[in-house]
Parts: structure tokens; sequence; C-alpha cells
């Protein structure tokens, strides 16, 4: 994504967005956890600071910036929305790991231990992903 998605002090991220990132991010904010879903929620929809969330999820306050920054970019991103579009060509577990990479950013030892699968076997799924997504943009 070319351009980054900058945040006030404040805490009001709506501020900063253009108008269709904004709608683009409420459409696939349902695509996130719930534990997400809610942060983000709270903290786009309202306004509440990121030292209160910091607060109440028990994260440092530059966590929850840099988590709710980084699932903007993520969503306004298309790496994981070409793979939902296709997802008929993919398994349970290849979209469950794709969802943990490219929504949620997480490693390859990470996604093993949440999910429970091999890093081998992580770490081809994801590689399967990104030749995936070159392809498409290829034909693009």
């Amino acid at each position: 994504m070319g351009e980054k998605v900058e945040y006030l002090a404040d805490g009001v991220g709506k501020s900063s967005l253009k108008r269709n990132q904004v709608d683009k991010l409420l459409l696939r904010m349902d695509l996130l956890e719930q534990e997400d879903r809610l942060l983000l929620d709270l903290y786009m929809n309202h306004q509440v600071k990121a030292s209160k969330l910091a607060q109440l999820s028990g994260m440092s306050r530059g966590t929850v910036y840099r988590r709710i920054n980084r699932m903007i970019e993520r969503l306004l991103g298309e790496e994981f929305i070409t793979i939902y579009r296709c997802k008929k060509q993919f398994g349970q577990e290849q979209m469950a790991v794709a969802y943990d990479r490219f929504l949620l950013g997480m490693g390859v030892r990470r996604i093993s231990e949440k999910r429970g699968i091999g890093r081998r076997r992580v770490r081809r799924i994801v590689e399967e992903m990104e030749d995936f997504l070159k392809s498409e943009e290829d034909e693009s």
C-alpha cells in the first residue's frame, strides 16, 4: 500500500483517513476476530483513546497504536482480500493461515503454535499464498 495511514495524537482515527478508506474499513472489520474488531471499533467509532484501550486490554499505549495501525493497513491492503475472494480454491487450513499471516501479520512460529500445525507446513502454505498473490498481481 503506497500511503501510510496516520493517526492524530488525540486518538481520533477517522480524522486522518479518507472517506472511502473509512467506508472500506467499516465493511472489512467483520473479517477480524472479535477481540481485534472490538479494539478497532472502540478506537474508530467510539473514539476511545489509546491510553484508555491500553488500560482496558493490559497492553501498553504504544502497542495499542501499533496494533490498530497494522490492522488498518492490512484491512486497506489487498493481500488478504484477494485470497478471501478466491477462498473456494483453498482449504480451511490454508485460509486460517492466510488470515493469521496476511490480516493479523503473525509470523510462522506464532501461526504454528496457534493452529497446531508444524512450522514447515505453515511456511509452505505461506509460500503458496504468496505465489498465488504474485500470479494474481501479474494477471492484473
